[in-house]
């Protein structure tokens, strides 16, 4: 495992972004964050210990990671103080003020899903600064180069394009209403196919760009990209595992 999703005690999201497959999932994990933090503290530990090659842990959740502050401070200090070595990164929606929380972040990942949002974080000195452009209908009729990046401010190095993620119908978690109205929402408001494939084929013919570019068409498929450490102390395999791999350690 190279790769691990940290999620954040959950609570009711600030932003309750309409395509956030979050809250189609009505499952719950006990919070040992709060109840028994030295026992979440050890199996962060050793899970940190028992993958070597783990390089990556990111700072996420059912809700921003910025409503936990705390948590935020103590887990990335925990973790470069056990392995200086694995870059930390923050995801967020939350725009301004997040320096306090920056001292063991290696990157800040601010959600962007509409155009004209492009100029609104906060640049931060010191760590990386990545765009996570949600490709809704706002970037309809948007060229990457003449427009898009034309918004993006001095200190933002990487862009990630993400293609809005509509969930399998056949899934037990896509049964209730609300699941339904998110999917009902993204099909009607996600970017139109002409945008898409300009944006796709002006980042294959880009040479020279100040931006390390990527573009996600898959950003809930786990399998072999990362797994998912819950506010329990379980070890996941994707979002959507109810069944903890390290099951017979949680409590």
């Amino acid at each position: 495992m190279k790769s691990l999703q940290l999620v954040t005690p959950a609570q009711v999201c600030l932003f309750n972004c309409p395509y956030c497959v979050s809250k189609t999932r009505n499952v719950s994990f006990p919070n040992i964050v709060e109840s028994d933090y030295p026992l979440y503290r050890k199996r962060l530990s050793a899970l940190l210990q028992e993958y070597p090659d783990l390089s990556c842990v990111v700072i996420t959740g059912t809700n921003d990671p910025s409503q936990s502050p705390e948590y935020v401070k103590k887990i990335s200090a925990l973790i470069k103080r056990e392995r200086p070595d694995i870059q930390v990164e923050l995801q967020t929606r939350k725009y301004q003020g997040l320096k306090d929380l920056a001292a063991n972040i290696d990157v800040i990942a601010y959600s962007i899903d509409q155009y004209e949002s492009l100029g609104k974080p906060e640049v931060l000195t010191g760590l990386i600064n990545r765009y996570t452009i949600i490709l809704t209908a706002s970037f309809n009729g948007k060229r990457l180069l003449t427009d898009i990046l034309a918004k993006v401010p001095p200190g933002v190095s990487q862009l990630t394009f993400k293609v809005l993620y509509q969930g399998n119908q056949a899934s037990k978690a896509f049964e209730n209403d609300q699941a339904q109205e998110i999917n009902a929402w993204i099909a009607a408001n996600s970017l139109d196919n002409e945008t898409l494939t300009s944006l796709e084929n002006d980042i294959k013919a880009l040479t020279d760009s100040p931006f390390s570019l990527f573009f996600d068409r898959s950003c809930m498929e786990a399998e072999g990209r990362y797994q998912v450490f819950r506010e329990d102390g379980g070890l996941y395999q994707n979002w959507d595992s109810q069944q903890a791999l390290n099951s017979a350690e949680v409590k």
